[in-house]
């Protein structure tokens, strides 16, 4: 090979690679209560790499959406259309934080600009009250949970890879990952450095397996060594999300109760409990007021709709306080707005919650019941200022 075609080689990757680094998150979340690890590592110096990205964010009613996801081919083309995938995800998990559909959004980007690439991916949103994981797969290795008590899940879902996907059937699953649970969503060069998958997943069971890996400061890098070492290997993307045990850090900033729908008393109770943990993060007296109308108006309805057993959590961990009303009803979906009659004495209650929230949504749980979340407004400015505030950029 010529000199001046090594040079060109080598140029084209670092021109892909420098596409990449710019279109991989800049910071991983901090969360209370959780910890990231994560970790790109370039392929063999002869490949031109740069498809394989991981990403973890956020939302505004405090759910954690994660994806990893390795694009087919190389180069630059390949390291736009890794960032492009990307943020469709993060995009669409702003409207519909649902697994599929935060495929089918990727999928239809790449269709509508005739991108013909393969690209496979798992995405997944965890609840961080009630700690469920709903998941799906486009055709990308299964992610993997670690129990606390060593055990092992992987996380499987059938599905097309993006681009792919018209007309197609895709399963989604959903698991708990409570605390003391590793979750640990990696590409497909992590186990097929040895060119020898059956051994590769062996290696990264064997890791996880390991005390001294899950311990490490750095699981992602601890993951990459025990599995891979120093052999050649093609890119890899690893993202790891430690869910930090009660006591330990796992239940900081999370105020719960529980009570019966048919208790009054409770209720009065906790709504004052409510109102002390507003205001000792700076809430003022219309914000307190609006927060005490929406967890109303939340209990009526379900006074009214899921007789029984009620569990209420408010989240100080994000920049906004999140209020989670959870019961055990036939389940909901969100219905925010006036009923068909205006005059109508019923019908108005979630509307007025919508309306005094930054954001409120409500999802039927999977064993059943339904999952409200009020995202309560709060002044972030004097909320960043006050000592001892939850609040994490």
């Amino acid at each position: 090979m010529s000199s001046s075609t090594s040079e060109g080689r080598l140029s084209a990757r670092a021109d892909a690679q420098a596409v990449q680094a710019a279109a991989l998150p800049a910071v991983i979340p901090q969360i209370a209560g959780f910890r990231f690890s994560a970790l790109y590592s370039a392929g063999r110096s002869e490949a031109i790499g740069a498809g394989d990205w991981y990403d973890a964010m956020r939302l505004v009613d405090g759910r954690i959406v994660v994806s990893v996801g390795d694009v087919s081919g190389g180069g630059v083309s390949a390291a736009a259309t890794m960032g492009e995938v990307r943020q469709a995800i993060r995009g669409a998990a702003q409207i519909h934080p649902e697994p599929l559909a935060l495929l089918e959004a990727a999928d239809r980007i790449l269709r509508i600009d005739g991108l013909e690439r393969m690209v496979t991916a798992f995405v997944g949103v965890l609840d961080p009250i009630t700690f469920s994981f709903a998941f799906a797969s486009a055709g990308h290795p299964p992610a993997i949970v670690c129990r606390p008590d060593g055990s092992l899940e992987e996380l499987r879902a059938n599905g097309l890879p993006l681009g792919y996907r018209e007309k197609s059937t895709s399963d989604a699953g959903e698991t708990y990952v409570g605390p003391g649970s590793l979750l640990v969503l990696f590409t497909d060069g992590l186990i097929e450095g040895s060119h020898d998958i059956v051994e590769g997943e062996r290696r990264l069971k064997a890791a996880l397996e390991s005390e001294e890996v899950r311990a490490s400061d750095n699981v992602a890098a601890a993951l990459k060594e025990a599995v891979l070492g120093e052999a050649e290997h093609d890119d890899v993307a690893i993202l790891t999300l430690f869910v930090l045990p009660r006591g330990r850090g796992g239940d900081e900033g999370v105020c719960s109760w529980s009570l019966h729908s048919d208790d009054a008393a409770a209720a009065r109770e906790l709504r004052r409990g409510l109102t002390v943990r507003l205001r000792a993060i700076g809430a003022s007296d219309d914000e307190v007021r609006d927060a005490e109308l929406v967890f109303s108006e939340l209990i009526a309805n379900v006074v009214r709709h899921a007789h029984g057993p009620v569990d209420v959590a408010l989240d100080l961990r994000g920049p906004l306080p999140v209020l989670s009303v959870l019961d055990r009803g036939p389940g909901f979906t969100r219905a925010a707005h006036l009923p068909s009659d205006v005059l109508s004495e019923t019908g108005r209650g979630l509307f007025i919650v919508n309306s005094l929230c930054v954001e409120f949504n409500a999802d039927r749980r999977a064993e059943r019941g339904t999952h409200a979340r009020a995202v309560l407004t709060l002044d972030r400015m004097r909320r960043e200022r006050r000592p001892g505030a939850f609040f994490v950029a």
